[in-house]
């Protein structure tokens, strides 16, 4: 590119405006039949690298993550390609038909979930050419249910998506944090209690944030007061368990978030379901002492259990 077309805008280099209209259109469809191609290569490798847990070397917890951060990609663009890669190692047939243009990559996102060894190149036929909301109206008649929550509600349960992690930093740099959600009527009655009891302290303030901030504060304070420090088995043997004050301290020197470090350089961001895990292996001899604990998400704890013992062995704990 010449220093004068790189001061041009996108659009301008294109210039679509001083290209016939044949030309116009031939080359949409050459572009349109390119991306088809384009996608289903990228969901074909990023299929594999789930299968080589590259995305977990790299330091981060889940497929999601890696997808958002590296390729800058929408949260809906990322989950439709999971989705669809989760089933490629089991049916690669699939891509066929995204790469022709048979299914757009929305569609078989939908079906992926009702296909099985038996059925799936019957449904990929039934469904070739329709619609969005053909396809719709066709999962609903054959499998029932609703189609339309299309994001899952539960990011660990497990298809290994993840949500975008907790950016502590970049929440507590902010005046206000806003936090939402729904509850039922029991979480009501509840917090009513609550706000009663606590409501007695003089000064004491009866909005949300100072109701759950005195249950935080109360509830950390008395789990840093339980229990021990990891002490010696009067055995003398080792054991794995580790006290819930010692478990408190590691969460707070780890900054409450996943230790692991990729071979990038890039420290995990998951600040949910951690662990503790054993720097060196319990099972190799590792002590159970402050000094060999680290917090793992338990994604990396699993990963790293694969790296410590070997998929043979680990294939014994694997879920039937």
């Amino acid at each position: 590119m010449s220093r004068s077309d790189s001061s041009l805008t996108f659009y301008q280099r294109c210039n679509p405006k001083q290209i016939s209209s044949r030309e116009l259109l031939s080359k949409m469809d050459c572009l349109a039949q390119s991306m088809r191609h384009q996608k289903a290569e990228f969901i074909a490798y990023l299929s594999e690298v789930g299968q080589r847990q590259l995305h977990l070397s790299m330091g981060f917890s889940s497929l999601y993550d890696f997808c958002l951060e590296t390729f800058k990609l929408s949260e809906g663009a990322v989950y439709r390609r999971i989705q669809v890669a989760k089933v490629v190692g089991k049916y690669p047939f699939v891509l066929d038909y995204l790469a022709r243009g048979s299914l757009t990559l929305t569609n078989i996102s939908l079906l992926c979930p009702h296909l099985t060894g038996k059925n799936a190149n019957d449904i990929l036929e039934a469904c070739r050419g329709l619609t969005r909301k053909e396809t719709e109206i066709f999962i609903s008649k054959s499998f029932g249910g609703d189609t339309k929550k299309e994001f899952p509600q539960n990011h660990h349960g497990h298809l290994d998506i993840g949500t975008k992690p907790f950016d502590r930093e970049e929440a507590y740099s902010e005046a206000l944090v806003e936090y939402r959600f729904y509850a039922g009527k029991d979480f009501a009655l509840k917090l009513a209690n609550v706000r009663t009891l606590v409501g007695r302290k003089k000064s004491f303030s009866k909005d949300l944030e100072s109701i759950f901030t005195f249950l935080m504060e109360h509830f950390l304070e008395s789990k840093s007061r339980t229990l021990g420090t990891v002490k010696p088995h009067p055995s003398g043997t080792q054991k794995r368990y580790v006290p819930l004050n010692v478990r408190m301290e590691l969460l707070r020197r780890a900054d409450y978030r996943c230790m692991f470090v990729g071979e990038n350089g890039r420290r995990c961001q998951e600040t949910d379901f951690l662990e503790v895990d054993h720097v060196v292996p319990f099972g190799q001899g590792g002590k159970t002492s402050i000094e060999n604990l680290q917090i793992l998400c338990r994604s990396h704890n699993r990963y790293k259990a694969f790296q410590d013992y070997g998929a043979a062995y680990m294939a014994r704990f694997s879920r039937k």
